[in-house]
Parts: C-alpha cells; sequence; structure tokens
C-alpha cells in the first residue's frame, strides 16, 4: 500500500520585488497610528470605551497582582481624568489628538529613516515592537528620558527584527540623536522665546 503524499506546505505569492520592510514598517505604523486617533476621539467622546477599559484593566490587576487591597473605581477615575483633559482643551481637544498623534508618528518616521540610512531592511512587525519598547523603555524614571535603557533595548530589538548588529546600533544612535539630543537645544531657544514674549 503506498502511503500518501505529504501535503504541500502553502505558498504566498507576493508580487516580484515585494519585501517585507521599511515600506511595510510605515504602513504598519500608519495603521496603529490611524487606530490610535480613532481610540482617542471615542474616548473623548463617548464615555462607553473607557469605562470597558477601566473594567477589564481593573479585574486584569487584581486578578494577577497580589495587593493588600484591590483596586476600585478604576473606571471613575478614568472619566474624572478624560473629564479634566476635556475640560482643559475646551473645543481644541481635536486639535490636541491629532498633534500627540503627529508627534509619535514623526518620531516612528525618525526610526524609519535611520535604519533606511544604514541600509535595513528588518521584519515590519517587530519594527513597531522595536518603537513601542523604546517609548516604554524611556518611561524608566533612573535616567532622563531613559538614557541608556531606551538605546540598549532598540539595540536588541532591532537585531531580533533581523537588522545586522553593527546597523542596529548606528541606526538607534542616529534616531536618538534626532529624538533626544537635537530638541534639547531647540526647547531651550523656544524657553528662551516663550520668556522674552510672555515675561
Amino acid at each position: 500500500m503506498r502511503r500518501p503524499a505529504d501535503p504541500k506546505p502553502l505558498a504566498l505569492n507576493f508580487p516580484p520585488g515585494f519585501r517585507w520592510g521599511l515600506a511595510t514598517s510605515a504602513y504598519l505604523g500608519l495603521a496603529v497610528l490611524l487606530l490610535l486617533l480613532a481610540g482617542g476621539a471615542v474616548a473623548f467622546t463617548t464615555d462607553r470605551l473607557l469605562i470597558v477599559a477601566g473594567d477589564a484593566l481593573q479585574w486584569l490587576l487584581n486578578s494577577t497582582v497580589r495587593r493588600r487591597r484591590n483596586v476600585r473605581d478604576l473606571s471613575a477615575h478614568l472619566l474624572a481624568a478624560r473629564n479634566f483633559v476635556r475640560a482643559t482643551l475646551g473645543d481644541r481637544w481635536l486639535a490636541a489628538l491629532v498633534a500627540a498623534a503627529a508627534s509619535t508618528g514623526f518620531d516612528y518616521l525618525a526610526l524609519l529613516c535611520a535604519l533606511r540610512a544604514v541600509g535595513a531592511e528588518p521584519r515590519a512587525s517587530l519594527v513597531v515592537l522595536a518603537y513601542t519598547s523604546a517609548k516604554l523603555l524611556a518611561l524608566v524614571p533612573l535616567t532622563p528620558g531613559g538614557l541608556g535603557f531606551v538605546e540598549a533595548g532598540l539595540v536588541g530589538t532591532l537585531t531580533l527584527a533581523g537588522v545586522a548588529a553593527p546597523d542596529a546600533v548606528a541606526a538607534t544612535f542616529a534616531y536618538r540623536v534626532a529624538s533626544f539630543w537635537l530638541p534639547i537645544p531647540a526647547g531651550a531657544g523656544a524657553y528662551v522665546l516663550f520668556r522674552r514674549r510672555y515675561g
């Protein structure tokens, strides 16, 4: 009795010249930004999203983290914080939301430009993961802007994304110059102009 032939693996037929590189990373980042914009707009205009998110996060925290007292009324706290921000911004909340998303978008674009400068063609999904991990590491309060932590984490995640180690180091430092060091003198100049104008 003849053994049936093994099924052939499913082949994905992409167009000629298609590469999972920086262009795909840019499209994926744009999709994430649009999703954030839509989620932010819904959170500013309705209560339902914050209530569901708060209840889910409260359940997760109380179910997975041991604590003396359980988290309570997280949804109410989220709604109060949202209402404070909305009252402070007034009718300009949409412009503020777009500006925040644009800031993140240009920051992500700086990373893509740095990768392009070193000739890297990483996996698209892992570039987004590398950028997200870098933003989380920037929140580490031990150094200003996560200095040192961001560089180490970004080099590691870019290497996992398929970027050669020397290219990952060069791209990381180019990105940090554009996103961290250059805004410092620009911010100092803006501070001086602000003080001269408003006292």
